[in-house]
C-alpha cells in the first residue's frame, strides 16, 4: 500500500475543522462566554426554558421559551430583596439588566388544559440561589 506525502490530507482536515467550529452557534448572549469565564454566571433550565444568570455585569438574566409552554416568567429575588420579573411568550428570548446582584431566582410557565374554555394554570421550579 502506498501512502501520500503530500499536505493536501492535513489542509483538508484542519480546513474540515475550521467549518465545523465556526458554524457551532451558541444559543447564549454573546457576553456569556467571558462571564462564564469569570465564574460569575449560572445557566438554568426549565423543561425547554433556558435561563442564564449573569451576576458580572450588575444581575442580567437572560431567558428563551420554546414550545412547551404558552409562555414563562423568571422571577429573581435581588440583593435588596426585591423579586423582579421577566415575562415571555412562546418561542421568545430577552434579557433585562436589574442594575444589582441577583441572590435566587425560579421559572415558572404558563399552560393551560382542556378546550372550551380553557383553563390556565402555572408549572414553577424550584427557587435555586445563586
Amino acid at each position: 500500500m502506498k501512502f501520500l506525502s503530500n499536505p493536501l490530507p492535513t489542509t483538508v482536515a484542519t480546513l474540515g475543522l475550521a467549518v465545523a467550529a465556526l458554524t457551532a452557534v451558541s444559543a447564549v448572549p454573546a457576553s456569556a462566554s467571558t462571564a462564564a469565564a469569570a465564574g460569575c454566571t449560572r445557566p438554568l433550565r426549565f423543561y425547554d426554558v433556558q435561563v442564564q444568570v449573569d451576576n458580572c455585569s450588575d444581575g442580567w438574566v437572560w431567558m428563551s421559551t420554546g414550545t412547551r409552554f404558552n409562555g414563562a416568567t423568571a422571577y429573581a429575588k435581588t440583593a435588596s430583596g426585591q423579586v423582579r420579573q421577566l415575562e415571555l411568550g412562546k418561542n421568545q428570548a430577552g434579557a433585562v439588566k436589574f442594575g444589582e446582584r441577583i441572590t435566587s431566582i425560579h421559572v415558572c410557565g404558563n399552560d393551560s388544559v382542556g378546550w372550551f374554555p380553557p383553563v390556565p394554570f402555572r408549572r414553577c421550579s424550584s427557587e435555586v440561589g445563586l
